[in-house]
């Protein structure tokens, strides 16, 4: 399900949520804010405490075609904001200023993993796991995109750098490694993560971020080294400290 909310204050806030559960939330620059999720996971208390809050003023939004939504990230089409979410049907897409929602079809099934992307000139670039290797897919416009499967590179979950179309991390489906390539996957080389590792994430300033059950890892130096965060694993949430 995706949800929407308007927002009072200058920035709106991405929420999941499936029955009570929040999966997540998302920032966007906009009074606007859709939200997807689903029920494996609750986020942290306070978003809890703030979406009980706002629940009478929740309605959702017209993606219910699409399936389960499961990620969502801003993106650009053609120089215009856009929110992307990842569907079972694909890559959901609804202006940030409002307007009709539309579908970019998924290559390969549902659009079940993390979707990352990356800003292209005036468009955007997705990157996905499905099927079990990495697909990096083009944006042309609110339905269509040009995509490329890498099928030699196995996956888990794929995290492009929002500001380089050519890197992006993954970690492979077996072993739980964390790999990189920095030229579109013609080559790829293991960072040697001191844990395993299942989701993978870089930021915007160029850092590189990993979870897993034995924690979460933070690297500001290209993967070079990696500084542990202290992570409490319980039923109901996941609590993450200050590194250590």
């Amino acid at each position: 399900m995706v949800l929407k909310h308007t927002l009072t204050a200058n920035s709106g806030i991405l929420f999941a949520v499936a029955a009570v559960c929040v999966l997540g939330f998302f920032a966007v620059s906009n009074k606007e804010c859709v939200c997807p999720a689903s029920s494996q996971f609750q986020g942290l208390e306070r978003v809890v405490r703030e979406l009980k809050e706002l629940k009478e003023h929740v309605q959702p939004a017209e993606t219910g075609r699409f399936g389960l939504a499961r990620s969502f990230r801003n993106g650009t089409i053609d120089g215009e904001q856009y929110v992307f979410v990842g569907t079972s049907a694909g890559i959901a897409t609804v202006a940030v200023g409002g307007g009709a929602w539309n579908l970019i079809p998924s290559p390969k099934g549902a659009w079940n993993t993390p979707m990352s992307v990356a800003l292209d000139g005036s468009t955007s670039v997705v990157a996905g796991c499905l099927g079990g290797v990495v697909w990096l897919g083009t944006i042309r416009n609110a339905t269509s995109a040009d995509f490329t499967e890498l099928p030699a590179i196995t996956c888990a979950v794929v995290a492009i750098n929002p500001n380089d179309k050519s890197h992006f991390l993954y970690s492979n489906a077996t072993g739980w490694q964390t790999w990189e390539s920095t030229d579109g996957g013609r080559t790829v080389h293991n960072l040697h993560h001191p844990t395993g590792s299942f989701y993978v994430a870089i930021d915007r300033q160029g850092w590189y971020y990993t979870g897993a059950e034995a924690g979460a890892y933070r690297s500001m130096d290209r993967g070079k080294t990696w500084q542990a965060y202290v992570v409490q694993m319980v039923w109901e949430h996941v609590l993450i400290g200050i590194p250590k």
